[in-house]
């Protein structure tokens, strides 16, 4: 058994159990780590054993560490210097100060280019998705955790079909030109403006009724963003106009938003609190 250093025995013995350890612990259960340290290991520096200079980092690290990026949001530096502060991300990484280091910013950075050169974020979505799939915690006609796949599809436009929201890429003259088209058709919820200007008739009872059946169906896709939004902190995309860091970005964030509901899920089953 590991010897633990007198900043970890006391911080075991504190009382409270905070949000973070909480989660770091749920995601520990719940990323299946040796199936992707087996996926990702034939392009993490195959050919360094025997080599001279330092070895690389081990990959099952490298991978809490990014994880940990994606889950709040911080910069390599900021990463860094939040290790450092923080027991809870220290004991999930596995790192003990007293007799190692945490890893710089910059081999966050090249590991980060390793998985956008190798589109190994795709590797770890297929990987975690078809685990979940194994569990039976992916959605595949009417089970609980949403499958984003097909995000680019949410809102498309092939001149006859028009799927999103309003709000979202000029979809509001597609409102107008609906009228004056008989070929277009949208699919987007009316505003809830519009409906209320409409006169009470047994046609404003059916729009609410279609408006709200729709609305529904929207929810259910809601929730993957609303994790990578509100609790993620992803907001806006970091590289602006750089196609190929966004993409290897999001296909992480939705693969651990993807957990997250899927932890949710379980929680619910056991008859336990769902934050």
């Amino acid at each position: 058994m590991k010897q633990i250093s007198f900043a970890q025995a006391e911080h075991q013995n504190k009382k409270k159990v905070t949000r973070r350890e909480r989660f770091l612990a749920q995601m520990e259960a719940l990323v299946p780590w040796q199936r992707l340290i087996d996926a990702l290991s034939p392009s993490y520096f195959p050919n360094a054993a025997g080599k001279r200079g330092r070895p690389p980092i081990g990959l099952e690290r490298m991978l809490r560490i990014y994880f940990l990026q994606q889950w709040y949001a911080l910069a390599d530096e900021a990463l860094e210097d939040a290790i450092y502060d923080s027991q809870a991300m220290r004991d999930f990484v596995g790192i003990d100060l007293a007799i190692e280091s945490v890893p710089d910013a910059t081999t966050l950075l090249r590991f980060r280019h390793l998985l956008e050169k190798h589109a190994l974020t795709q590797r770890i979505f297929e990987e975690i998705n078809a685990h979940l799939a194994e569990k039976g915690l992916f959605m595949r006609e009417g089970t609980i955790v949403a499958d984003v796949t097909m995000v680019r599809h949410l809102v498309r436009e092939d001149g006859k079909r028009i799927d999103g929201d309003t709000g979202c890429f000029g979809m509001g003259k597609y409102l107008v030109e609906e009228k004056q088209s008989s070929e277009t058709r949208c699919f987007a919820p009316v505003r809830r403006s519009a409906i209320k200007k409409m006169e009470d008739s047994w046609k404003k009872t059916l729009m609410l009724a279609f408006e709200k059946t729709k609305t529904n169906i929207y929810a259910k896709v809601e929730h993957p963003f609303h994790v990578i939004k509100n609790l993620f902190g992803y907001r806006k995309v970091c590289y602006k106009g750089l196609t190929k860091k966004n993409q290897a970005q999001l296909f992480s964030l939705f693969a651990l938003a993807n957990l997250v509901l899927a932890g949710r899920c379980q929680k619910h089953v056991h008859g336990g609190s769902v934050s």
